[in-house]
């Protein structure tokens, strides 16, 4: 199989040199952005011959690894290489597809940048390298390299400083539960006071599916929290959520949404950044160069620089008075910063309702809905699969992808409702071009709401929504439910 690398460098420059040829005389074309994914056509010397999967830049075209000593493209193996320690002090090491701790040696995955996974005891752990080059696991656990004798530490700062969790809002994972009294009312804020009593393991399922952001997904107040805390708090639910230990239908995205919450909160400049969009305290200090998807580091967002980058962005859109207003705006500024050159918008990302439809009429097209379930059922484009935004880091292993891949003939086509740089639908739509290893996925620009607005055949309701609300009804305020931009957020940051 083909080698994946990462762009690191040019974070400073708006992405790396891309030239036409090997030769470095040869002609310059738009750089790739730092964050991109690109796998290995040819690598002679120090220039790599790269095909784009996922990032904005060139198909194609020719990049330098290594310049003056400093890496700018690195193999997304060699970030998890070398030896690291869990928890406990255990040692393990990594070297390329296997690794050797925890009393035995077992295969090792590279399942993405920065994504790994392994497998022991029929079990599946699912990791992810954060900003601070630690790995965060689907249990809980935190990996650190360890540092060998005499090697520089670098500091991070001090730790922040622990916070008590009100004991009535740690969830029990031994004890009987009282009965069910329904969950809290949220409040004028939109969100839920901490529970007061013990939650039972489907109020748990139902609490993370409703919470509105990561805190209130972890049961956490909306203020700084410890690492110790977020990790303790997490193993506790994760014990009564797993789908290995419970059979309700929604235990598998709670369990992915709990642990998309925590690689949040356990990186400092994520936390800090999650704060100041929902309007809590952030700690001073805490927002550093690690936040953001690599590819905007150092750009400016206009009106938004006061709310921090993307958050503020998430934040304009559900400032306003209803959620027509709130759809209008996020389109608004998605174009704005588009034009700014902030957003990639060209049709190697991108394709406009029209075009899919003509494709659709002539069956070279396959549409892909990433929303939930239940959104699917209720309305989408005809012959649509269902690939579920939650899923897509294991896009590969699902029966949906088996589908899309046997039609290598056809244009893969991402939908959700609205279709902005924000939508969830790409995360979905940068998996499928990893996995498939060919440039022929789009998303479809301004999603099912735009599809329906120009009459084209949908199966089911030609109601459009906005997270979740009806659109078209002047809803006065958002409801529970801001995933679709959470996870467009959390796909721009990298997490």
């Amino acid at each position: 199989m083909p080698h994946l690398w990462e762009v690191v460098g040019g974070a400073d420059k708006g992405g790396i040199v891309v030239r036409e040829g090997r030769e470095l005389s040869s002609a310059a074309r738009e750089r790739l952005a730092t964050g991109s994914a690109i796998e290995e056509i040819q690598l002679i010397d120090s220039r790599l011959h790269f095909r784009r999967l996922a990032g904005a830049g060139p198909d194609e075209g020719w990049v330098t690894t290594v310049l003056s000593g400093k890496v700018l493209v690195r193999r997304a193996e060699e970030a998890f290489a070398g030896t690291w320690e869990d928890d406990e002090g255990t040692e393990v090491i990594i070297e390329g597809s296997t690794m050797r701790g925890l009393g035995t040696s077992v295969p090792f995955e590279v399942s993405g940048v920065r994504m790994c996974c392994f497998r022991m005891d029929g079990d599946t752990f699912n990791g992810r390298l954060l900003s601070d080059g630690r790995i965060l696991w689907s249990d809980g656990a935190m990996w650190q390299r360890k540092v060998q004798p005499g090697a520089l530490v670098i500091s991070e700062g001090e730790a922040a400083p622990k916070k008590r969790i009100p004991q009535d809002a740690v969830v029990a994972a031994k004890g009987k539960a009282r009965p069910k009294e329904g969950l809290p009312p949220r409040g004028a804020d939109g969100r839920r006071p901490l529970p007061g009593r013990t939650l039972s393991a489907t109020e748990i399922i139902e609490w993370i599916a409703d919470a509105v952001d990561v805190f209130e997904t972890l049961l956490l107040p909306l203020e700084p929290i410890s690492e110790a805390h977020a990790r303790q708090q997490y193993k506790q639910l994760l014990l009564l959520v797993h789908p290995d230990k419970n059979r309700n239908p929604g235990a598998t995205d709670a369990f992915r949404k709990l642990f998309d919450a925590l690689a949040v909160i356990v990186d400092p400049a994520l936390q800090n950044r999650a704060l100041r969009a929902k309007g809590g305290t952030s700690k001073p200090g805490g927002d550093g160069p690690g936040f953001g998807f690599p590819g905007f580091a150092g750009f400016g967002f206009g009106f938004f620089d006061e709310y921090g980058g993307v958050g503020g962005l998430v934040a304009a859109v559900f400032s306003q008075e209803n959620v027509d207003e709130s759809e209008r705006v996020l389109h608004e500024q998605c174009e704005l910063l588009e034009s700014m050159g902030r957003y990639d918008g060209s049709t190697k990302t991108w394709i406009d309702p029209q075009q899919a439809k003509e494709l659709w009429d002539s069956d070279q097209v396959t549409f892909v809905d990433v929303r939930d379930a239940d959104e699917y059922q209720t309305s989408r484009i005809e012959g649509a699969l269902n690939l579920n935004w939650a899923l897509a880091s294991m896009a590969s292993r699902l029966e949906e992808f088996k589908v899309i891949a046997a039609a290598p003939e056809k244009l893969v086509v991402v939908y959700s409702d609205n279709g902005s740089q924000l939508s969830r639908c790409g995360q979905v739509a940068e998996s499928l071009t990893y996995s498939l290893r060919q440039h022929r996925v789009r998303r479809l620009r301004r999603g099912l709401n735009a599809w329906k607005r120009q009459g084209f055949p949908v199966h089911g309701s030609r109601q459009t929504y906005f997270a979740r609300q009806q659109l078209g009804n002047n809803v006065a305020k958002l409801g529970d439910s801001v995933l679709e931009l959470d996870e467009g957020q959390k796909s721009l940051s990298g997490s």
